[in-house]
């Protein structure tokens, strides 16, 4: 399995997860709105983990680095302590 593919997975067993386990919550079914939290906290983690070598892979590594660093700098250089 890709990793490409195993990202596409776990971010709709993210979605269903978070859609579920909000609906379960609005009848108060709690032992099954808690199983679908907890796999919704692990397929989170694996998104997680596994998204940074997916994007490294599509885009070169490092290529959002100097993007990512000049849109903090201009954050942190409009905040004021």
């Amino acid at each position: 399995m890709s990793a490409a593919f195993l990202c596409w997975f776990l971010g709709v067993a993210v979605i269903y997860a978070t859609l579920f386990g909000n609906g379960l919550s609005a009848v108060m079914e709690d032992a099954a709105r808690n199983r679908l939290l907890v796999g919704l906290q692990a397929a989170a983690w694996g998104l997680f983990r596994t998204l940074p070598r997916v994007a490294s892979r599509r885009l070169g590594v490092g290529a959002m680095l100097p993007r990512f660093r000049a849109c903090t700098s201009m954050m942190t250089d409009s905040i004021s302590f």
